[in-house]
């Protein structure tokens, strides 16, 4: 847990939430980044009149997946209904003796209990305990709100299109461009967002080692194993699997990891894959 708020962090924070694919990882990036904040954290769904715990982040051994009752945790059951935050005791009474006893903690800790609201509905709760969450919860707020708002994407209706309507027209003088593929589209997308979010998680998770890259201009040599490691996993997936020519991880390690100026990654990266 870090005792200090990183901007650069948090940002990427943000954008590995509104990448995440599905709640189930939106839950796992959510609980892991709270972390920065607080010694243990969960994340909780909401499924009907229940709570299911999706991921956690500081339990050792890891809490087992369960379901806990609104009706048997009041101050779950009030951060879900008023979509305000929570400050609770950690007790069987506030949390329920199913979570109680899932994520056990010390006698007499506090809980911050955010909603992960939506602009509509409430999606689920992040449990955050102890720490400087207690003292100061705006940063695990602001986390469960964005993870809010990326739900409401998640579920978000695709339109339907609208009715053709057949104009008579003369055809066009010159032969109009085919369109690129929605396959070719969708691969495209894909590997674009691969890139942002295993860069962001990069610059999440080595944020001091990034800000010291950058200062000396050797961001390759101090984060060698972490940019090798998405690279092959880039190289597998799009470039020998799907045929992709386009190497959208060195484009993303520039724009988000350098800032724009590729000669920080230093003279020992590389460069594209070809």
């Amino acid at each position: 847990m870090e005792n200090s708020l990183n901007w650069e962090a948090m940002l990427a924070a943000v954008r590995r939430m509104r990448e995440a694919g599905g709640l189930p990882e939106l839950a796992s990036v959510l609980a892991e980044t709270a972390g920065r904040f607080a010694p243990r954290t969960a994340v909780l769904l909401l499924s009907g009149n229940s709570l299911r715990l999706a991921a956690s982040c500081g339990f050792v051994p890891p809490p087992e997946p369960g379901e806990v009752s609104l009706g048997a945790a009041p101050a779950l059951a009030e951060a879900v209904e008023s979509s305000d935050s929570v400050v609770a005791m950690h007790t069987p009474t506030e949390l329920s003796v199913v979570l109680a006893r899932a994520l056990p903690a010390e006698k007499g800790v506090r809980v911050v209990l955010a909603p992960i609201a939506g602009r509509f509905t409430t999606h689920g709760v992040l449990y955050a305990e102890g720490g400087r969450a207690a003292e100061c919860p705006a940063p695990v707020e602001t986390l469960a709100v964005v993870a809010g708002l990326a739900a409401d994407a998640l579920f978000r209706p695709v339109p339907a299109p609208a009715d053709l309507v057949e104009l008579e027209a003369s055809p066009p003088a010159e032969p109009a461009l085919q369109p690129v593929g929605n396959e070719a589209l969708r691969l495209d997308e894909s590997a674009r967002r691969f890139a942002r979010v295993k860069v962001a998680a990069i610059l999440e998770r080595h944020s001091q080692t990034v800000k010291e890259g950058r200062a000396a201009g050797d961001l390759y040599r101090r984060l060698r194993a972490e940019i090798e490691a998405g690279r092959a996993a880039y190289r597998a997936e799009f470039l020998e699997k799907a045929g992709l020519q386009t190497d959208y991880f060195h484009e993303e390690l520039v724009r988000t990891l350098a800032g724009d100026d590729a000669a920080l990654l230093g003279p020992d990266y590389p460069g594209p894959l070809a």
